[in-house]
């Protein structure tokens, strides 16, 4: 159990913002501690992701890759195989517009460009939009944006004609610091009340056209917890509430909400503990489907949330965790 912890504090620390998570409760021992601290280079206090907000370190070896790439360019070819496999027509979301906030690295990073892949429209927004490397031919626009901020997204709601897909996708933790009173209300403000907040200004716009789909970014420490990232775990378990609660206030604008819990999911921040054989086996051993996620099987899972192949769904939140949480409780 407390190789378990250790693997989830690894996981969020520079992963992404917004989805692994972990059934114990118990703090991981001294080993894997040091462990996980070497290999990062830092402690898991000092890791940054996908924020959306200015002020924040961000993983400098994060910043060094495509935020759009970087999610799924090292995977193995066994794996890249699975995940790539077409899942939807090309043409899925032709005329349809989707923003995305935390869309310039990793989950969210992902999700834009597969959106845009099947023919949406896709504003990605957050920080660290200087860095964009989308493939050209893809419909994205980046912006850089805090999510903290009403001005900003006022702004962009203001520029745009019409809205079809919302995910709001920016978050961040701050590991063991979140037990302060600073750091856990920062880390409330842009992973819950930010949600909320971007939720509540483009509501009018999804409305518009008779409706659309909002599908939010949970995580399994919704359902676990985690005595390392209270703030994560207790917002991100607020995120899964609002969402539920949201399907039912917005159902009369034709406005579906959703969200999607990531469990493991593979980037070149993980790579490290995926090249380690024992960290790896303890991990897979209680992930049915025996493998790490891609980032962009995320994406298929919003796109799908997204698509007429789910109208008559709101209110729901599905793991995309290989069969993870199945196990934990």
């Amino acid at each position: 159990m407390e190789s378990d912890i250790a693997f989830s504090l690894a996981s969020w620390i520079g992963l992404h913002a917004a989805d692994i998570g972990t059934a114990p409760s118990t703090l991981p021992d001294a080993r894997w501690l040091h462990l996980f601290r070497s290999a990062q280079g830092m402690s898991e206090c000092e890791r940054f992701v996908n924020t959306g907000v200015p002020g924040e370190a961000r993983d400098v070896r994060s910043q060094a890759t495509s935020p759009a790439h970087a999610a799924h360019t090292e995977r193995m070819p066994s794996e890249s195989n699975t995940a790539e496999r077409s899942a939807f027509r090309a043409d899925l979301f032709t005329g349809k517009v989707a923003v995305v906030t935390g869309g310039t690295s990793g989950i969210g990073a992902a999700t834009a460009e597969y959106l845009a892949s099947l023919g949406a429209t896709v504003h990605a927004v957050g920080l660290g939009a200087d860095q964009n490397l989308f493939p050209p031919h893809l419909e994205i626009d980046v912006r850089e944006l805090d999510v903290t901020s009403e001005e900003q997204l006022r702004a962009l709601f203001a520029d745009l004609d019409r809205l079809d897909i919302l995910v709001p996708a920016a978050g961040i933790s701050l590991g063991e610091r979140e037990l302060e009173w600073d750091s856990f209300v920062r880390v409330v403000e842009i992973q819950l009340l930010g949600v909320y907040r971007t939720i509540a200004l483009a509501r009018e716009l999804l409305a518009a056209d008779g409706g659309g789909s909002i599908i939010t970014i949970a995580s399994m420490y919704a359902y676990f917890g985690g005595a390392e990232i209270a703030a994560y775990s207790a917002s991100k378990g607020g995120v899964v509430q609002l969402t539920k609660s949201l399907a039912q206030v917005y159902a009369p604008d034709g406005i579906r909400v959703n969200a999607v819990a990531p469990g493991w999911i593979e980037t070149p921040l993980l790579a490290h503990l995926k090249a380690d054989a024992e960290i790896s086996a303890r991990l897979l051993s209680r992930t049915p489907l025996a493998r790490f996620g891609d980032a962009i099987e995320i994406g298929k899972a919003v796109a799908f949330l997204a698509s007429d192949a789910a109208s008559f769904v709101t209110g729901a939140v599905l793991p995309v965790d290989g069969g993870y949480l199945v196990t934990g409780i």
